[in-house]
């Protein structure tokens, strides 16, 4: 049976720079530029997992923290050369042009949801309900807050060792000759000029197009390290006297 995405999609619109979900959540987006590998020392890495977490503290009650991080194979193609290149610039491009490397794109996502929102059953369903979004949600108030936390948010970590930037309403749909942020989602996408439409098929296997996708869940404890900090050591550029830093290892279980 055939559907259509827009159909099934929890997705409303996008208003003020917002996701709007037909429930009525707000989701507010960041693009996140991160620190360049192997820059970091240790105080580096303390001092962005103490900015998390007074980030996280200002975050409003029932407000969801996620972030994504995608990895795209793609190869160098480097800068055109031009006559004011350096000598050093055309043989850095020409050395590199061609090689495989991974493309990180990082986001975070914070999303506002109603307090004491009730699970949809055979005895409360949105049918009988008064209104299908809470009156919560609907208060400019709601919104107000929300902006004003996430922009605490945002200079937080800004200060922090990232680089956040919100994602506007012209970044997140799509447009003639563009797709959006969130279609980018759906289909899986690297490229924002890439146009196609790719069916989404849930059995026997979870497929986009031509693409497989395979899900992994942290669902017991066995299943996380031994040790949390801020910090891991890079074994293959340490010694027995020195440690090298080599990346967050996890946020602490209480955030």
């Amino acid at each position: 049976m055939e559907k259509w995405l827009k159909d099934m999609s929890p997705i409303m619109d996008v208003e003020h720079d917002c996701i709007i979900s037909k429930k009525g959540d707000i989701s507010i987006v960041f693009k996140v530029i991160l620190p360049e590998v192997f820059t970091m020392f240790d105080d580096d890495f303390e001092a962005l997992h103490q900015g998390f977490i007074k980030a996280i503290k200002v975050l409003p009650k029932e407000c969801i923290f996620h972030k994504q991080d995608w990895y795209i194979r793609s190869t160098y193609q480097g800068e055109p050369d031009t006559a004011s290149s350096s000598f050093l610039s055309v043989s850095s491009n020409r050395y590199f042009k061609g090689r495989s490397f991974m493309k990180h794109d990082s986001y975070i996502i914070l999303t506002k949801k109603p307090a004491n929102r009730k699970t949809s059953t055979s005895l409360l369903s949105s049918l009988v309900r008064p209104s299908l979004v809470s009156p919560e949600m609907l208060s400019a108030v709601t919104l107000r807050e929300m902006e004003d936390s996430a922009g605490q948010f945002q200079t937080i970590l800004n200060g922090s060792g990232l680089y956040l930037e919100r994602m506007r309403e012209e970044e997140l749909v799509s447009e003639p000759g563009r797709i959006g942020f969130i279609e980018r989602y759906y289909s899986l996408s690297e490229d924002p000029s890439n146009l196609v439409v790719k069916d989404l098929e849930l059995k026997p296997d979870l497929r986009i197009g031509d693409q497989y996708c395979q899900v992994y869940t942290l669902a017991d404890t066995d299943h996380l390290p031994p040790m949390c900090g801020s910090r891991i050591t890079y074994n293959p550029y340490s010694t027995d006297r020195t440690k090298y830093p080599g990346a967050i290892a996890r946020l602490q279980s209480h955030l």
